[in-house]
């Protein structure tokens, strides 16, 4: 069982811990969105002035001497050409580079919880099993727009159902794409309604973070604080342990075990004071054996006396 509380504090933690790396790895996310952002300017630019141009033929034709043969079908045809051209280019930049670079920037947030990892980590996407990542992340955005085609209520509903796929795929990039879809379903059952509710109180630090300083409030806090929470929501469900927030890492002498996050079987840490504890919870039941073997022993001994 997880709680808002937890989730915050804990990410509040890892971000002093390792804060520049944490800040620049969310930077990295934010420039490649960036980059399909720029694209929908354009987008919008080139579709705002040829509309106008649009509209602006369309009126001139009620003047003979502006356009004798205006060519209306030509400027609609070039419009919808710039419309499917753009969206094509923004789908596939979305497509093959920008969900494989969120799963590894997960991948990378995921490990910053109990050690400190290497920026090269969030290549982590391109470089295990590339194309069924591409897939598994194509098909999820595919369900929920198709959900959204009925009512929104729906799509909004199957966004937080597939929530943890980016993580399933950066920690189990061999899955299929329903497998995946499949496991983060069930890691959602029942955590959809709680996760809402978490969305809902961060919104204050969305729009202090878009809105305050140019951006930067969103870049040198709000982003890397989204990123963590999302991690530990993640760690939470799968039943990871606390994160290490001890600023000098050493898993030898803090009795935390590294967690093989690749691991389907055993998701969940496993620390050497657990290790410890079932080593003399061991013991002391072989004590007891002995003891009991020894007190029947004793019994017997003593009936044969008595039977002499």
């Amino acid at each position: 069982m997880w709680t808002r509380r937890e989730l915050k504090t804990n990410a509040k933690a890892i971000l002093k811990r390792n804060y520049w790396m944490a800040v620049v790895v969310s930077l990295i996310m934010t420039a490649a969105a960036g980059i399909v952002g720029t694209i929908a300017g354009m987008f919008s630019s080139v579709f705002s002035s040829v509309g106008i141009s649009f509209t602006t033929l369309i009126e001139n034709t009620e003047d003979p001497y502006a356009y004798s043969e205006p060519d209306l079908g030509g400027v609609l045809l070039s419009l919808i050409v710039v419309i499917i051209i753009i969206a094509a280019i923004s789908f596939l930049v979305s497509l093959f580079i920008l969900n494989p670079l969120q799963v590894g920037v997960n991948y990378w947030f995921l490990k910053n919880r109990t050690e400190n990892p290497d920026i090269e980590e969030i290549g982590k996407g391109f470089k295990d099993n590339y194309f069924q990542t591409v897939l598994t992340l194509f098909m999820r955005s595919l369900f929920i727009a198709l959900w959204s085609l009925l009512l929104i209520v729906p799509g909004i509903v199957k966004s937080y159902e597939y929530r943890m796929v980016p993580f399933i795929v950066a920690e189990n990039p061999d899955l299929t794409w329903r497998e995946a879809l499949a496991r983060s379903k069930e890691m959602m059952y029942g955590q959809k309604w709680k996760t809402f509710v978490l969305d809902l109180t961060l919104i204050g630090w969305a729009l202090l973070g878009a809105y305050c300083c140019c951006g930067l409030v969103m870049v040198l806090f709000v982003g890397p604080y989204f990123a963590l929470i999302e991690a530990e929501l993640y760690a939470a469900l799968c039943g990871y342990g606390e994160p290490v927030i001890d600023k000098n890492i050493n898993n030898a002498d803090s009795g935390v075990v590294d967690v093989n996050y690749e691991d389907v079987n055993d998701p969940a840490p496993y620390t050497q004071s657990q290790e410890k504890e079932e080593s003399e919870q061991n013991e002391v039941g072989t004590d007891n054996s002995d003891s009991a073997a020894d007190a029947d022993g004793s019994a017997d001994e003593s009936n044969g006396d008595d039977a002499e």
